[in-house]
């Protein structure tokens, strides 16, 4: 009776592992990945939104106030270190160096693309000394709306790992033994 059982086991532990074996061979090998992409946009919503407030908190002579230095300081902040943070969390290190610097460059292009086409404000009738700078912060906001973009699109796919499970069975001084162990 003993050995029908012991038996019996083995036959089960053998058939789901032969089951098992010839479902993962079935399988295609593409891999399954899945984003985090609404993560990161709602962070950049949020950032990117903070500094268009700043930009509408401004006085009537475009003159900063406390409101809109308030609303440009956090949402730069958010802005260039929400969605690396995101990354970091996550456990992807050079996404979020990468997203970090790439934030950083796009913004700092746009800043100099739009220095550069404001270049000929001086040959205007007020003269202002530092006239250049007025639509530096479209550029800057250009840039981390282009930068969000990018890294929404190339950089928050990530692969998803399945577990499976193997049967075991294992003979002991007792009788047998049978389990099943979770391989990740």
């Amino acid at each position: 009776m003993l050995r029908c059982r012991l038996l019996g086991c083995f036959v089960v532990a053998t058939l789901l592992g032969s089951a098992t074996a010839a479902r993962a061979e079935d399988e295609p090998a593409e891999e399954e990945t899945t984003s985090y992409r609404q993560y990161t946009l709602t962070a950049d919503l949020v950032g990117i939104s903070l500094l268009a407030g700043g930009g509408l908190m401004e006085g009537d002579d475009g003159r900063d106030t406390d409101a809109s230095q308030a609303l440009y300081t956090v949402g730069t902040m958010t802005a260039l270190f929400a969605t690396p943070a995101i990354h970091l969390i996550r456990g992807h290190g050079t996404r979020a160096l990468g997203s970090l610097g790439m934030r950083a460059g796009l913004a700092t292009l746009g800043a100099l693309i739009a220095v550069s086409a404001n270049s000929d404000c001086h040959s205007s009738l007020n003269g202002d000394l530092f006239c250049e700078l007025d639509y530096m912060g479209y550029g800057i906001l250009g840039g981390l709306v282009v930068a969000s973009a990018l890294d929404a699109a190339l950089l928050t796919d990530e692969k998803v790992e399945h577990a499976t499970w193997a049967p075991q069975v294992a003979a002991t001084r007792d009788g047998v033994r049978v389990g099943a162990t979770w391989l990740w």
